[in-house]
């Protein structure tokens, strides 16, 4: 198993989300197995900034493999 280096707060986050997509993106490429449907739960952890929230949303829309069903279980602050 990969030891990703000693990040803190949302850059952990960050890290492990593209992580994990890298891989399922070579799974999704190099598989012929069906894959079964990605849940990222609470990806906005550790208080990012309205801006980081907005860039991994984006980063995940954007790099999920091609086909794949996504729930994504989120959390709206009001203000």
């Amino acid at each position: 198993m990969y030891n990703p280096p000693n990040l803190t707060g949302n850059r952990k986050i960050r890290m492990r989300i593209c992580y994990y997509l890298d891989i399922l993106n070579l799974i999704d490429k190099y598989s012929t197995s069906i894959t079964s449907p990605i849940v990222i739960d609470s990806p906005h952890q550790q208080d990012p900034s309205d801006e980081m929230k907005k860039d991994i949303l984006e980063f995940i829309r954007d790099n999920i493999p091609k086909d794949t069903q996504l729930i994504l279980g989120v959390v709206n602050d009001c203000d």
